[in-house]
């Protein structure tokens, strides 16, 4: 019979090693919020009072900040791809300009085959387009006025 890593025999569910690593982690994000935090405050201290008049922080103010910030523009909390609908990114905020090409797009229908549009046009589309525009007659060139 198979027997996996989280066996009874070894300290229940999760033994150990995971309580360890969990609490390293914690550790370490501790650790590297109290860094940034120090960091938050000599970033606003060397730019802020010279460019914007603004008086220098304290460490605790910076720390402050640095949590406001999180709230106002990161969130909560880990947000899953998807769960703020197609336009989202996955942070929570929506999706600024280019974001790649799922398989369909709406406007374009199928597009997994654009992979092959430099080529036809090179072969097809140039002269396909030339024809179209002569075509319609609002294409073509502008009279330059003497």
């Amino acid at each position: 019979m198979f027997m996996g890593h989280c066996n009874s025999e070894k300290g229940g569910k999760h033994g150990p090693r995971f309580i360890l690593r969990v609490l390293g982690g914690i550790t370490l994000a501790i650790g590297f919020a109290l860094v940034f935090g120090i960091f938050v405050q000599m970033l606003w201290n060397w730019l802020m009072p010279p460019l914007f008049k603004l008086g220098t922080i304290t460490y605790a103010e910076a720390f402050g900040l640095m949590i406001l910030a999180r709230l106002v523009f990161g969130g909560c909390g880990h947000h899953r791809g998807g769960q703020h609908g197609p336009g989202w990114g996955h942070r929570g905020f929506p999706r600024l300009g280019w974001h790649g090409c799922d398989k369909t797009d709406a406007a374009n229908g199928d597009i997994k085959d654009w992979q092959h549009y430099d080529a036809w046009w090179q072969e097809q589309g140039r002269d396909a387009f030339k024809k179209y525009s002569d075509s319609q007659g609002q294409f073509s060139k502008p009279e330059l006025k003497s």
